[in-house]
């Protein structure tokens, strides 16, 4: 695992910082022996996840599934949505985003942010930034793990709005 402190600079030119937790895949020299490059970054994974610190044991979930794939841990005081944001300006032609989350059909746990009908216009911005990247093709979706977000009434206009804000398909648990 290794901690990477990152700065970008939001679609408003405002300079975050956050320390984002990250799984790559070591490297092999040309001997075969393997390293862990401090920064390093796969070339174009085809599926991120994200996971929230507010899921039980967190760091099980870590597990590299394959090269294909990057994980991140977000810190739990720190604004989720901004964190997600940063991650996703280092990457491009991703075909699906995995959130593992704790959720209700009221809200969804991101870092610090308690995302919920009621305050995701508020990151408009940073969620229509998610869409660059995404494959081109358009086949891009999000995958919210999170308990019951999709129920009841306000979890289906949760997601909805959140695909529209996003740009590409939304998929989210009712159970």
């Amino acid at each position: 695992m290794v901690s990477v402190n990152s700065f970008s600079a939001n679609s408003r030119g405002a300079l975050h910082s956050t320390d984002i937790l990250e799984r790559s895949l070591p490297a092999k020299d040309l001997c075969g022996s393997t390293s862990y490059p401090q920064n390093f970054i796969l070339e174009s994974p085809q599926k991120l996840v994200i996971i929230d610190s507010s899921v039980e044991k967190p760091r099980a979930w870590m597990k590299q599934p394959d090269i294909t794939t990057k994980i991140f841990l977000l810190t739990p005081d720190s604004d989720g949505i901004e964190q997600v944001t940063q991650i996703l300006y280092r990457h491009s032609d991703i075909l699906g985003l995995h959130v593992v989350s704790s959720g209700t059909s009221n809200h969804f746990c991101l870092g610090s942010t308690q995302l919920g009908l009621d305050n995701l216009d508020r990151y408009a911005w940073d969620l229509q930034d998610w869409c660059s990247s995404f494959s081109a093709t358009g086949s891009g979706k999000i995958v919210l793990y999170g308990c019951t977000v999709v129920a009841g009434s306000h979890g289906f206009e949760f997601v909805h709005r959140f695909s529209q804000l996003t740009g590409v398909d939304v998929i989210a648990s009712s159970t």
